[in-house]
């Protein structure tokens, strides 16, 4: 009976979930968790064991695509207006962005699965393509978490979708 039970939860449990395993991929690491779209992929995770630092980065396949999503986070209550510069500081200073004149906006207040959050909107040119991000900094779980989405002004609505599936789905546990 008790493998019955498990077989039907393991068949059933996506979809009673609202989520489809035919669909969606499905990431768990260290208490974050979140699904994504099956045209998304994984193209970068790292971690840091001296300081307890992990990072995933999601990206919209294609080689045109623009899409991205990258969460990075520490086990720890750190300062977030010193994680949030931290952050913003390690973003500025790669080629990619020294070289496509990155511009931020001033730090605000939002939300992000309804976690109040800082934010920080950033855009930039490249190849004639203009771009825009935002950067969200919260703490929950004993964590410090910091979430950067990036499109191309021209994709924005077809990246939507996979931004709003992984904010919605986003899980926080210790």
């Amino acid at each position: 009976m008790k493998l019955l039970v498990l077989l039907l939860l393991v068949c059933f449990a996506p979809n009673v979930l609202g989520q489809s395993s035919e669909i969606d991929n499905f990431f768990q690491k260290d208490g974050i968790s979140f699904w994504y779209p099956k045209d998304w992929y994984i193209s970068e995770e790292d971690y840091d064991e001296e300081m307890d630092y992990h990072s995933v980065t999601i990206e919209k396949e294609g080689t045109e695509s623009s899409g991205i999503v990258s969460i990075s986070w520490i086990n720890v209550d750190f300062e977030l207006i010193e994680w949030m510069d931290i952050y913003t500081n390690l973003l500025t200073n790669q080629p990619f962005y020294i070289e496509s004149k990155i511009k931020l906006e001033d730090l605000n207040e939002g939300k992000y699965n309804d976690e109040n959050c800082k934010t920080l909107k950033f855009n930039f040119e490249l190849d004639n393509e203009k771009y825009t991000g935002v950067i969200y900094g919260f703490q929950k779980s004993n964590k410090t978490i910091s979430i950067l989405t990036q499109s191309s002004i021209s994709e924005e609505e077809i990246n939507k979708l996979g931004f709003e599936k992984i904010e919605n789905s986003l899980t926080i546990n210790q």
